[in-house]
């Protein structure tokens, strides 16, 4: 026990495991360009009290885009500086100093002459710079050696996109059907007519015996789906009967505080995974715009309305009315017909109603 506290103790106060900036003391920025791996990267550091050496905050890196790799060298290492720094905006500050090991870059000169002379990106660079107000300064490419390291191993655009994927698969949620659930599924498709028809066809006990050929509009779907333990699959998707449960499958998708409120086709594509039933992405189109949830808290995605516009106050009687039905009245016998609702007609001007 006292091994592994040992252990974990050294470990985070390694000098490669990541600090916790503090916002009190001064940052500093190590930044180089490799050209022969067509990239560039660098490391935010800040000096821990504790042991009296820099320890890294975070760590940043890019390949070079197909018209930078044209870029003289100055100018790239340059661009090495304006990256990370936007990179980490946030924790520049005038005390911030970046440091590279391209040494023509410490006489870089941030006076008006020299931005007057300056053209294109490199002006735009130098505004940017007097903006933050931070210094530059060399440092041997032997002493940089965390800032070179990092720019000779790139990730390309993709790899950090396969990268992402992975993460992503690694932390989504799946939904655990208990043996209830399931039950009720089974008791299910003797309930439902499609199911039940196609639970005849594809029992055990109806495959021996002689029938007629099913329907066709359900000799499709058989052609897809199979039995297993009193369930149906189609196309290896549990095949889930009744609007009830259903519902019920499309709330634990949707609703629930892991499942995020997404939209249709989110929470559509999260359920064909698993299951299947018919009309199915009508189900989900029919259900999520009646979430409460999402209509409390979605913003909007229309333009804003426009003010209420009042009707003009007619000139005289009957010159303007409004006409509607009441239903769901008791029903009456008139003129030879039972009826159920009026027709009303009210005079805009005096309010009279017939």
């Amino acid at each position: 026990m006292k091994t592994a506290f040992c252990s974990l103790k050294e470990a985070i106060i390694n000098i490669t495991s990541l600090y916790i900036p503090d916002p009190e003391h001064p940052f500093k920025i190590f930044g180089d360009v490799s050209e022969q791996r067509n990239a560039l990267g660098g490391a935010l550091m800040q000096q821990d009290p504790c042991v009296g050496w820099l320890r890294p905050v975070a760590f940043a890196l890019r390949t070079l885009m197909k018209e930078e790799r044209n870029y003289p060298i100055r100018e790239k290492e340059l661009l090495a500086a304006i990256f990370l720094l936007k990179h980490w905006y946030p924790y520049v500050s005038e005390t911030t100093t970046v440091w590279t090991d391209y040494e023509s870059l410490k006489t870089l000169d941030l006076t008006a002459a020299s931005y007057a002379e300056a053209r294109g990106r490199v002006r735009r660079w130098m505004s940017f710079l007097q903006e933050l107000g931070v210094k530059l300064k060399y440092l041997p490419g032997t002493k940089n050696t965390l800032a070179n390291a990092l720019s000779q191993h790139p990730l390309s655009e993709r790899a950090y996109a396969a990268m992402g994927y992975e993460i992503c698969l690694q932390t989504s949620s799946s939904l655990l059907l208990d043996k209830d659930f399931l039950q009720k599924v089974r008791d299910g498709y003797r309930k439902d007519k499609f199911f039940h028809d196609a639970l005849f066809f594809l029992s055990p006990r109806a495959k021996g015996q002689k029938r007629e050929e099913p329907p066709p509009f359900l000799r499709f779907q058989l052609s897809h789906m199979e039995m297993r333990d009193g369930l149906f699959y189609y196309k290896n998707r549990l095949v889930i009967p009744m609007k009830k449960l259903q519902r019920n499958l499309i709330f634990e998708c949707h609703d629930v505080p892991g499942a995020g409120h997404l939209a249709i086709e989110k929470t559509y594509l999260r359920l064909i995974e698993d299951f299947y039933w018919p009309n199915m992405f009508s189900s989900v189109a029919a259900y999520i715009p009646r979430c409460d949830a999402c209509l409390q808290n979605k913003q909007a995605n229309q333009k804003p309305f426009g003010l209420l516009q009042p009707l003009p106050i007619p000139a005289r009687p009957y010159d303007s009315v409004s006409i509607d039905f009441i239903y769901a009245l008791p029903r009456v016998h008139f003129q030879g017909e039972w009826v159920d609702s009026v027709l009303t007609v009210v005079d805009r001007l005096s309010k009279r109603s017939h």
